[in-house]
């Protein structure tokens, strides 16, 4: 059997970004890694509408949707 071929798995979630299932979840500290910015401002781009309010799953952690950062990204409103 052949391993596939791709980003080593403990290569920081940010980086794979491109590659990451719009299913997939980012928490705070990713999001701030992807937005290079710190976490009081990414709380602030939530407050202010900028960024949509995250999830908190079973974990209890914010967690945002992939797909929803990258219609972010691309200038479209999600609410």
């Amino acid at each position: 059997m052949s391993k596939k071929k791709g980003p080593p798995a403990d290569q920081p979630r940010v980086h794979r970004f491109d590659q990451l299932p719009d299913s997939a979840r980012l928490y705070t500290k990713d999001m701030c890694e992807l937005l290079e910015r710190h976490r009081q401002s990414l709380w602030r781009y939530v407050r202010a509408g900028h960024l949509p309010k995250p999830q908190r799953l079973f974990n209890g952690q914010p967690s945002w949707s992939v797909g929803e950062i990258r219609k972010v990204l691309k200038g479209e409103r999600v609410t």
